[in-house]
């Protein structure tokens, strides 16, 4: 794919680059804007529109699958294997039905 969507992993006491992370079908991915903003999962697929924006397909560890433009996938890891710390949710949304349970307080 294009080496532009490829992301550089930094040490951060140095600044230098210590690896990358290619773009590509297989890859995990967090999303860094839009409706599925910090959403994680693997690219599915890349839908391309030429004129347009180019979607990306993702599947998520619990397998739900979303799209979203090309630009907003920021790669974060090799295969299916982290490189960054995630979230206490792992990147794993809520559906509609789930949000409420998971806000209610625990009855002890």
């Amino acid at each position: 794919m294009q080496e532009v969507l490829n992301s550089v992993k930094l040490d951060i006491a140095t600044g230098r680059p210590v690896g990358h992370f290619k773009f590509d079908v297989g890859q995990l991915a967090m999303i860094t804007r839009g409706a599925n903003v910090g959403r994680v999962g693997t690219v599915v697929s890349v839908e391309k529109h030429p004129g347009s924006f180019d979607i990306a397909h993702l599947k998520d560890r619990r397998g739900n699958t979303f799209a979203t433009r090309i630009g907003n996938v920021f790669i974060i890891g090799d295969g299916a294997k982290p490189a960054i710390s995630l979230p206490k949710a792992k990147g794993v949304a809520l559906s509609v039905l789930e949000e409420p349970v998971a806000k209610r307080p625990s009855a002890h």
